[in-house]
């Protein structure tokens, strides 16, 4: 085992509360499963007032961006895409914990902000589908994939619901080991992982069309 890791949450209005308690419940299993010092956590929103999710219900922080010591590992849990108004003050905040450091990415609209932040240069990055048009047109030089989630040398993307729980996996078994990832996905009834992490995306816009022939059904996809 390696030493603990601190992960940090930036909680946006809008955020998806099903990707944030996704990675949480990973995290809470690792503790659980190889002792309760081999990860810790905390929540941050700009102010450091509670943030309502996308389905309503209100989330509590730690502190806010301008509190507390740099972070080791920073995700921005959005849903919506993040409001321009607000941006400049979490770009200075992404670009500093960047300088120190910071291991930061985004979790579905929250690449956008990587993006704006100018933290991603010639990365690939995912997000999800329903803002990947957005994306791509306001910054047609990118290159965005339909992958559920990409990990990179310090930076990292992910499309958001579920998938969350696959990138949290992914981080657990790169920092810990295989055997405490395959302990938490038996402990949340996860069977396996989801190798295939462009297709399944992809798999979803598809099965909005009501398209018998495979052919077209090929053309909609790419």
């Amino acid at each position: 085992m390696t030493r603990n890791r601190r992960f940090t949450f930036l909680l946006l209005p809008g955020f998806t509360l099903l990707s944030y308690v996704s990675a949480i419940e990973v995290l809470r299993q690792a503790n659980r499963l190889a002792g309760s010092a081999t990860v810790s956590w905390m929540t941050l929103s700009v102010d450091g007032e509670p943030v309502a999710a996308s389905n309503g219900m209100e989330m509590s922080v730690d502190a806010a961006t301008g509190e507390g010591e740099n972070c080791e590992w920073l995700c921005i849990c959005s849903g919506f895409l993040p409001a321009r108004d607000h941006s400049g003050q979490l770009v200075a905040y992404l670009n500093r914990q960047a300088r120190f450091g910071a291991v930061v990415g985004g979790c579905c609209s929250g690449s956008y902000l990587l993006v704006r932040a100018g933290l991603m240069g010639r990365e690939p990055l995912t997000i999800h589908w329903e803002h990947a048009d957005a994306l791509m047109e306001e910054f047609p030089d990118l290159e965005v994939t339909m992958d559920l989630y990409l990990i990179g040398q310090n930076r990292f993307s992910c499309a958001g619901g579920a998938a969350m729980m696959d990138l949290m996996l992914d981080f657990i078994q790169r920092d810990f080991t295989p055997a405490l990832a395959e302990d938490i996905r038996a402990q949340l009834l996860i069977h396996g992982s989801r190798e295939d992490r462009q297709g399944l995306q992809r798999s979803y816009i598809a099965s909005r069309c009501t398209v018998l022939h495979p052919g077209l059904a090929r053309a909609i996809e790419l």
